[in-house]
């Protein structure tokens, strides 16, 4: 069932990519919505995004101020006189783009493999993403994030006070703040289905166990929990890939990128743990849904 959901998730960012729309301004204040096909000396050859099956278009350079494509990157044309048309990329090229994230994350502890299981919470996150070049096919994205990491552990009996007490519903979370850098690549010809990689660093604020307590023989129930906080490390770190989609939303200056991302990220401990047969009980792995928004300027 899980690897269903991976596969149908994967299979929707090349969705995306096909669904995907360039924004030509033409010099009669026109916005046309359009796949841009090809761009030669003095014009542009584009098919129009409510038809692309249909006819292809051609504009002259002329009759063009500027395109946004799909990646947020804009290309500005410039007459230079009547005969002799050139077209440069904006100033702004490099300029970096703003990100928003939310979206839930899927992790787990890596005690006792009995206690092992996944626990949904919510993660999300701001930061930017800055172009290596005018392309804007490669980028470096910071990413500051606060996310709740964490399992459902298994049910269990206690003994306490001379009375026995069945524990349920038993959760651990751990709340982290942590710094994600990230390499990203666009490899779609349209420049929007990307791999990303990179390394995180985190800290964890606070860790918290919470469940109920049934005693057995009078099936009083009371919470059971508390701060356990001072059992792990302050610092976390690791290592983190993921896969994702960007396409246009809007036009003109109500324009923006929505970004859907699948990540996996491990902790080093985790890492370590695996190699060296090390305990590294605090320590977590699991994935990650990210849904942003991302600026086009």
């Amino acid at each position: 069932m899980k690897s269903s959901v991976f596969i149908l998730l994967i299979l929707s960012f090349f969705t995306f990519d096909i669904l995907g729309q360039d924004t030509i301004f033409t010099k009669k204040y026109d916005t046309i919505s359009a796949l841009i096909l090809e761009i030669l000396p003095q014009t542009v050859k584009f098919k129009k995004s409510e038809n692309l099956g249909g006819p292809t278009y051609t504009e002259n350079k002329s009759e063009i101020i500027k395109i946004i494509y799909n990646n947020g990157s804009v290309e500005v044309f410039q007459t230079k006189n009547d005969d002799q048309i050139s077209h440069s990329k904006e100033k702004g090229a490099r300029r970096a783009n703003l990100l928003v994230t939310l979206g839930p994350s899927l992790f787990t502890l890596t005690g006792s493999p009995t206690d092992n299981k996944f626990r949904f919470s919510i993660t999300g996150g701001v930061g930017i993403q800055i172009p290596l070049e005018d392309k804007r096919i490669n980028f470096i994205e910071f990413l500051l994030m606060s996310d709740q990491k964490g399992a459902k552990l298994k049910d269990r009996t206690i003994g306490y006070e001379g009375a026995l007490y069945e524990i349920t519903n038993l959760k651990q979370s751990m709340d982290y703040v942590s710094l994600d850098i990230s390499y990203k690549r666009y490899f779609s010809s349209r420049k929007q289905f990307f791999l990303t990689f990179g390394f995180y660093g985190g800290y964890l604020y606070k860790s918290q166990v919470d469940g109920d307590a049934k005693n057995i023989n009078t099936s009083e129930i009371v919470p059971y929990g508390g701060d356990l906080s001072g059992f792990y490390n302050t610092f976390d770190g690791g290592g983190q890939f993921g896969l994702g989609a960007c396409f246009l939303i809007g036009k003109g200056i109500y324009a923006f990128n929505l970004v859907p991302e699948i990540r996996y990220s491990r902790s080093l401990g985790d890492i370590l743990k695996s190699r060296y047969g090390a305990d590294f009980s605090e320590f977590n792995s699991g994935y990650i849904l990210l849904i942003g928004i991302q600026s086009t300027f």
